[in-house]
C-alpha cells in the first residue's frame, strides 16, 4: 500500500516495461546565512572608511561626551553635530536608507528615557532636549559601526586595555548572532507553514511564543558553547586577527567543534 502512494507506473512507449516514477515533495527554499548582515557597508573605499579604527573610536566617544555633558539646551552645538554626521554619512559612501534604519530602530528607547522627562515640570523642553542628545548619540555610534569592521572595533578595544572577558564576550557575540538570525527565520517560516488564522491577535501571539523559543534555545546554546569550551582549555585570552581565532592546533579543532554544533539543529 505504501509503495502505490509513492510510486505511480506509466506505460513505457518502446516496451512492456511500465516506467516508474516516484513523487518528489515540494522543496522549500531555504535562506543561506549571511554573516556580514550587521556591517554590510563597513568595508567600503571611502574616506571615512580608510581612517584607523582607534582614532575613530576615540572620535566617536568624544562626540558623545561632549553631546551628553554639555548643559543646558546649546541648540547651537546640536545643529553643528548634526550637520558634521550629516557630511560624515555623505563622504562615507553609505546608502542613506540604511543609516535612517538603523537610526529607527534604535530610536523607541531614546523615545522611552526621554519619556520620563515629561513627569518633571517643565518636562517639555527636557524632553526635546533629552531626545536630541539621544538621537545624536546614537547617530553617532551608528555611523562608526557602519564604516568600521566590527573585528577592527574589538582590535582596537584590545590595544585599550579593556577587560578581556568583554572583548571576548562581544567577539562571541558578534560571530553567532548571524546563527541566531537564521534560527529565527526558520522559525517563522515554521510558524508560517503551520499557521492558518490571519487575524492580529493571533500573529502577536505567534510572535512572543517564537521570542520566548529563540530565548530558551540561545540560553541553551550558550550553556552548550561554555561547556564545550571549558573542557577544551580555553583560556581567558582570546587573540583576534581579521575576524579569525588565532591560536593552536587545539583551538583550531574547537572552533571546527563549535561550527559544527552550534550550526546543528538538535
Amino acid at each position: 500500500m505504501l509503495m502505490r502512494k509513492l510510486v505511480s507506473a506509466q506505460p513505457c512507449r518502446n516496451c512492456n516495461t511500465p516506467k516508474l516514477q516516484h513523487s518528489t515533495p515540494p522543496i522549500l527554499p531555504v535562506l543561506p546565512m549571511n554573516p556580514e548582515f550587521i556591517d554590510r557597508y563597513s568595508r567600503l573605499d571611502s574616506p571615512v572608511h580608510r581612517l584607523a579604527a582607534g582614532p575613530k573610536a576615540l572620535a566617536a566617544l568624544a562626540l558623545v561626551l561632549l553631546v551628553a555633558l554639555w548643559p543646558g539646551a546649546p541648540w547651537l552645538l546640536f545643529g553643528s553635530v548634526a550637520a558634521l554626521l550629516l557630511a560624515l554619512a555623505a563622504l562615507s559612501q553609505i546608502p542613506p536608507r540604511f543609516l535612517l534604519r538603523r537610526l529607527l530602530i534604535a530610536e523607541p528607547f531614546a523615545l522611552g528615557v526621554a519619556a520620563l522627562a515629561l513627569l518633571q515640570p517643565d518636562g517639555l523642553r527636557i524632553f526635546a532636549v533629552l531626545l536630541t542628545k539621544s538621537t545624536l548619540c546614537l547617530a553617532t555610534m551608528i555611523l562608526l559601526t557602519a564604516t568600521t569592521p566590527f573585528t577592527d572595533l574589538l582590535a582596537a578595544l584590545r590595544r585599550a586595555r579593556l577587560p578581556a572577558v568583554f572583548v571576548t564576550t562581544l567577539a562571541l557575540l558578534y560571530r553567532y548572532l548571524f546563527v541566531l538570525r537564521d534560527e529565527a527565520g526558520r522559525m517563522r517560516r515554521a510558524r508560517l507553514s503551520r499557521s492558518f488564522s490571519a487575524t492580529r491577535a493571533h500573529r502577536w501571539r505567534a510572535l512572543a511564543t517564537v521570542a520566548g523559543q529563540l530565548f530558551i534555545r540561545s540560553t541553551e546554546r550558550a550553556e552548550r558553547i561554555y561547556a564545550a569550551m571549558s573542557a577544551r582549555g580555553v583560556g581567558k585570552r582570546v587573540t583576534q586577527n581579521e575576524g579569525r581565532v588565532a591560536g593552536g592546533a587545539g583551538r583550531k579543532f574547537m572552533i571546527c567543534d563549535l561550527r559544527f554544533m552550534i550550526c546543528g539543529r538538535g
